[in-house]
């Protein structure tokens, strides 16, 4: 079937070709929302390529934290 050659050519399952939209159930966070949209993304990705994306952000976010926020 042709839409399954388009989900392995992109690593991508099927259901995610038409997931457009996340929606925020009851009870959900507006962080945990976020969390669960960047899982989503992430599972299409190769395992090192979410190894530096994870290396990228923590640095990043060490340096927001030593530089921008106030110290308390």
């Amino acid at each position: 079937m042709a839409l399954e050659k388009i989900g392995r050519a992109l690593h991508t399952p099927l259901k995610d070709l038409f997931d457009f939209e996340l929606h925020q159930k009851a009870g959900d966070s507006a962080v945990e929302t976020e969390i669960i949209k960047l899982l989503a993304y992430l599972k299409t990705k190769r395992e090192d390529d979410i190894k530096m994306c994870y290396r990228i952000l923590r640095a990043a976010f060490e340096q927001i934290e030593k530089n921008y926020l106030p110290k308390q």
